[in-house]
């Protein structure tokens, strides 16, 4: 456990037991409670979702307006599509950041679910019906869209920068907006984690979370 974050502890088999089984009514409460906030979780995965999807499909139909509009030319020289294209590379950007997170968070609830489980209703959850026909994973799917919109904004870009603003029109306004929105990006990047992507959890079988000297490679705690 090199990497824990500081304020982390390991938490053992023997630790998770004792401090969420050592009673029936605690354990159903601590059961309970993994199911609400797993499925907040999704509630707000989607709600997120769809607040993402609305600000990028407004930023996406301003830049059409400018680019189609007769009287477009005082916002062309304000550079104004080349703005609105940044914007979309951020937000595209923060909303593939959210999905991520708001996965971890829904597994971690999940994992917990798979740790309580046993002793109320056997392992249900962790039984999982495996049909002919593959199914699909609607996160990964929502990944798949997100970074599928960020390369088209990168599109975008290129096609502006190449074939509406020519060499000459590449100004100090654009050179510092393109500045701007890295240092943007790398703040999102390095400011908005919570983890190092140690905590994601992997698998839901207990076994696979014990480590050799007894401790839990992705449970760890900071009650302390």
């Amino acid at each position: 456990m090199e990497n824990i974050e500081k304020g982390y502890t390991p938490l053992t088999f023997d630790m998770y037991d004792e401090t969420f089984c050592s009673n029936e009514i605690l354990l159903k409460e601590a059961y309970n409670r993994a199911w609400e906030t797993r499925n907040f979780e999704i509630d707000k995965f989607w709600l997120r979702t769809a607040f993402f999807w609305g600000f990028i499909a407004i930023i996406f139909g301003g830049y059409v307006t400018v680019m189609t509009s007769d009287n477009n030319e005082k916002l062309l020289l304000m550079n104004f599509d080349f703005y609105l294209i940044l914007l979309g590379i951020i937000f595209s950007l923060a909303w593939l950041l959210v999905i991520i997170g708001s996965k971890n968070w829904q597994e971690n609830w999940e994992a917990h679910i798979d740790m309580l489980e046993d002793k109320i209703t056997g392992p249900l959850y962790k039984t999982i019906n495996c049909p002919s026909i593959p199914y699909y994973s609607v996160s990964k799917i929502n990944i798949f869209l997100s970074v599928l919109i960020i390369i088209v904004w990168i599109a975008i870009l290129l096609q502006n920068l190449i074939f509406v603003k020519s060499l000459k029109e590449i100004n100090l306004h654009i050179v510092f907006s393109v500045i701007i929105t890295i240092i943007a990006i790398f703040l999102l990047l390095l400011l908005c984690r919570t983890g190092n992507g140690i905590f994601k959890i992997k698998k839901s079988i207990r076994k696979q979370f014990k480590n050799n000297d007894g401790s839990f490679t992705r449970f760890i705690n900071r009650w302390e």
